[in-house]
């Protein structure tokens, strides 16, 4: 693909909503998809896409999940950008089978913490725990976007680019003051990265976040999307109701929420348990 039809493809998906991760992704995806056909675009064919997705799962073993992604990517080149949706007409994504949830106990969640060696890292952490937000979304985070009078914080930079307020608790805004207080964050991110024009790396918070699990010796693989999972079912096993678990999650569709009543022991064992104070006075 020629670098201006590229920008038309980036542009389109920008245009649709897509978040900065999708655009990455699917572009990457239509990158390699062009590499194995070796074609020019007005050649290409739907053999062409049953012979790369067939390659993909054949060949390189890749994961339905993956394959899916693809499949999303590659539709909406034909359908958006190249404007030839008869070649891709009711090519089906595969069926995914969702993995189990995975959370931490309160225990671990304390352990986990503690083992952090960086204070940057830690809050952040903390941040995802209380509020259930992504990383991406934590990441994109200003000062301003704290409002501590309302006990409120504003999302902007959401997966479906709908902003949504999450609540916030006393604990968690005495922590962000304190950061900001000795670590003086350069305006505008909160957790700025070298560059203080772009925010902190996803993949440096990944990489922190598998280390203090590891010092932590908890035995898991712990990413920044299971605090969000531990976020949801800590809630549920503390009392707060299902439809406001799913509006601080930014869930449009409840049956993503439900799944968490699944993971929740406590819940299904008729009690509830006591709220980490980051969760706390809500």
């Amino acid at each position: 693909m020629k670098r201006s039809n590229l920008r038309e493809f980036e542009t389109a998906l920008t245009v649709s909503g897509k978040s900065r991760s999708t655009v990455h992704s699917y572009t990457a995806c239509v990158r390699d998809f062009l590499r194995f056909a070796g074609v020019n675009l007005s050649r290409l064919r739907r053999d062409h896409v049953a012979q790369f997705l067939v390659h993909l799962a054949e060949e390189r073993r890749h994961e339905p999940s993956t394959v899916k992604v693809y499949v999303y990517a590659i539709r909406f080149l034909f359908e958006v950008t190249l404007d030839r949706a008869d070649v891709v007409e009711n090519l089906k994504a595969p069926r995914v089978t969702p993995k189990p949830i995975l959370v931490l106990s309160p225990d671990e969640v304390l352990q986990f913490f503690e083992a952090f060696h960086s204070r940057v890292h830690r809050t952040i952490a903390c941040l995802l725990y209380a509020t259930g937000l992504r990383v991406g979304e934590a990441l994109a985070l200003t000062v301003h976007d704290i409002d501590a009078k309302r006990g409120v914080i504003a999302v902007h930079n959401t997966k479906v680019r709908r902003p949504r307020f999450v609540r916030h608790s006393k604990a968690l805004l005495e922590l962000l003051r304190n950061y900001c207080r000795d670590s003086r964050p350069p305006v505008p991110f909160l957790f700025p990265g070298r560059d203080p024009t772009v925010p902190l790396n996803q993949s440096t918070v990944q990489g922190a976040f598998q280390a203090a699990a590891r010092d932590a010796r908890l035995h898991k693989t712990v990413t920044p999307h299971i605090l969000r999972h531990t976020y949801a079912t800590h809630l549920l096993e503390g009392g707060v109701d299902i439809h406001t678990v799913q509006l601080l999650l930014g869930h449009a569709n409840i049956a993503a929420t439900l799944r968490y009543l699944h993971v929740s022991t406590a819940h299904l064992a008729g009690r509830n348990i006591e709220l980490h104070p980051l969760l706390a006075d809500r």
